[in-house]
């Protein structure tokens, strides 16, 4: 079965890498990104960043790196795309697309994929920057 593209960026948006991978590896936060001991090999000291902002994992020392889709193969599924795909949208409440029935036109994609990267950015920005906060709250706008 293809997976839409656009079913693909919606749960990028929707899911926090940090807090996929904090599942099986301690995570400390360190400035914008979070480091970890690396589980794809003998680790001592904490080789792995993690970027939420990104959306993708990085060992310094062994060189493995993806997205949500990759931690999902690699760790909890063993390299099944498909399965990866459904432990995310599961973990996230999200039915699986049936059929395929949206084109397949790259300028739609980049377009939802970028809508999808705002969101997150929105929700999860809005809410640590404490000059917009008190502007809103001011407003009587809900955060």
């Amino acid at each position: 079965m293809r997976i839409s593209p656009l079913f693909l960026s919606k749960l990028k948006g929707l899911m926090l890498i940090s807090a996929l991978v904090s599942e099986s590896v301690v995570l400390v936060k360190r400035g914008k990104k979070f480091k970890g001991l690396c589980p794809f090999h003998n680790d001592k000291n904490p080789s792995m960043d993690v970027d939420d902002t990104k959306g993708r994992y990085k060992c310094w020392v062994c060189g493995e790196e993806g997205d949500i889709f990759d931690w999902e193969k690699k760790i909890n599924t063993g390299g099944d795309f498909y399965a990866a795909v459904r432990g995310i949208a599961g973990r996230l409440n999200e039915k699986m697309p049936d059929d395929d029935s949206l084109p397949d036109d790259k300028k739609n994609v980049e377009i939802v994929s970028a809508l999808y990267r705002a969101q997150y950015l929105y929700r999860h920005g809005l809410a640590k920057n404490s000059t917009a906060v008190d502007y809103l709250a001011d407003r009587k706008s809900v955060v």
